[in-house]
């Protein structure tokens, strides 16, 4: 019995990665190979349909693999993504904390100088008032001995009254 064009046409359209590397006369060589090796049709039919089982799982660990690939590629993007987005929220947390710092040092800055300020003011209200004080410590000074000069004229010219009244008595 021999192969049918037909069947030698289904070995032939057998799956390439089962067959891979072997032009498609080789695959026609290697049916009537197994012709003359005296396998049957049904036996070619057999080992057609255990190439074609075979093929399907490999297709399926191959697509299997291929996923496990891409499922770890992007789980790595994702850990470096979570990886930079972590490194961003702390460079911008050191970045807030710096201009915090740079906000507290500037009130400090801005109240001092408004310290400054007013200890100037006050150092200023201080040395006037000072000066009153020594103004109105030498105006008391200067009436006192005005007053003193005035008893002075007073009494002399109450005793020299005086000496007249006893002289004319």
């Amino acid at each position: 019995r021999t192969f049918t064009e037909a069947q030698l046409n289904e070995a032939k359209a057998a799956p390439k990665f089962f067959t891979a590397g072997k032009q498609d006369s080789s695959i026609i060589n290697d049916a009537a190979d197994k012709h003359a090796q005296g396998i049957t049709p049904a036996a070619l039919a057999g080992l057609i349909a255990k190439r074609k089982a075979a093929a399907a799982k490999l297709a399926a660990m191959q697509a299997a693999r291929e996923e496990a690939e891409r499922q770890q590629a992007l789980a790595i993007a994702l850990l470096e993504a979570a990886k930079a987005a972590a490194e961003a929220a702390e460079q911008a947390e050191k970045e807030r904390r710096v201009a915090a710092a740079a906000a507290e040092a500037e009130a400090a800055k801005v109240e001092a100088e408004r310290l400054a300020a007013a200890a100037a003011t006050e150092m200023e209200r201080l040395r006037i008032l000072e000066e009153a004080e020594a103004q109105a410590r030498a105006r008391e000074a200067e009436i006192a001995a005005h007053e003193e000069a005035v008893r002075a004229r007073l009494v002399e010219a109450m005793s020299i009254e005086a000496r007249t009244w006893i002289e004319a008595l």
